[in-house]
């Protein structure tokens, strides 16, 4: 009756004829009912099942078929409250996504700080050479142009790099 969110057992007892409604999900009651029709028992299941407030909460449940002194099939077991626990796995869950993800973003900085590694020693001679190609070309010679326009893009690219090495140092902290 408390797991439920009943002032006593007799308000729980009182109201066990709509036992349905305590179900979560309705359907699983079928299953247990023919489960226990089926080996006469069931422990351990875990459910989650309606609180008269309103809320859910989880149990285990433990339940078998016995009989009255009448013949009359009585479904009798324990309902234990594990709602502290699956509380605690689904943090330990997201504490778990959470790793895997900053996991990924490592990884994924890692590679990207190689790429920029290697793309950097790429360009330094592109630049160098740039550089000391435009001090032996006259301004107005149309070669010029061009290796200005080398070299700017050179330098766009080696921004771009340090964008890279920063977003690698954020995965890394």
């Amino acid at each position: 009756a408390d797991i439920l969110g009943y002032a006593s057992p007799e308000e729980f007892l009182a109201d066990i004829d709509n036992a349905a409604k305590l179900y979560a999900r309705p359907e699983e009651r079928f299953s247990i009912l023919q489960q226990v029709d089926d080996k006469g028992f069931v422990e351990g299941v875990e459910l989650e099942f309606k609180k008269k407030t309103g809320g859910t909460g989880w149990v285990k449940i433990n339940t078998r078929l016995t009989t009255d002194r009448d013949g009359t099939a009585i479904y009798e077991g324990t309902l234990e409250d594990i709602t502290g626990q699956k509380l605690m796995e689904a943090e330990h869950k997201r504490w778990e996504d959470q790793l895997q993800q900053a996991s990924k973003m490592e990884a994924i900085g890692t590679l990207a700080g190689g790429i920029a590694h290697d793309f950097n020693n790429i360009l330094t001679p592109i630049i160098i050479q740039s550089e000391l190609a435009l001090m032996d070309v006259e301004d107005d010679n149309p070669v010029w142009f061009s290796l200005q326009e080398v070299k700017k893009a050179g330098h766009r690219a080696k921004d771009l790099v340090k964008q890279i090495l920063t977003f690698r140092r954020q995965t890394e902290q």
